[in-house]
């Protein structure tokens, strides 16, 4: 592991470096509403990501997708049970294709292409008020 302070524009570089994503938030009404920007940003590199439940979309598209895994907490008996269960899916979350599904999740969900119709739904219900 590393933890490294970088500019801007190295982050895809580390990111892609990287073989899974830790996405931590204080468990609060805040974070339960909240879109991390650095969710897709994960996805898009391929990352296995760990995230806790309650982390706006995050939770719901990790455990649905199978993208990571989803922990209810961060006690040490949690953390230690998904660095076990991390260690175990290290050949799986270092492969090609797992990486290429996982950042082919962040395009077909999170791209400006993705979001198009979406966008467009919203500008057709204000436009009607």
């Amino acid at each position: 592991f590393k933890v490294t302070k970088v500019r801007y524009a190295e982050v895809p570089k580390y990111l892609n470096a990287g073989d899974a994503a830790v996405l931590f938030r204080v468990q609060n009404e805040y974070s339960r509403t909240s879109s991390p920007v650095k969710f897709p940003e994960y996805l898009s590199a391929g990352l296995h990501i760990l995230t806790l439940t309650g982390i706006g979309d995050a939770t719901e598209f990790v455990g649905s997708h199978q993208a990571g895994m989803v922990l209810e907490n961060t006690d040490e008996r949690t953390l230690e049970q998904s660095a076990r269960k991390l260690a175990q899916l290290k050949a799986r979350i270092q492969s090609s294709e797992e990486k290429l599904r996982i950042s082919g999740l962040a395009a077909r969900h999170f791209s400006q292409e993705a979001q198009i119709e979406e966008k467009f739904k919203c500008y057709q219900r204000l436009l009607k008020n």
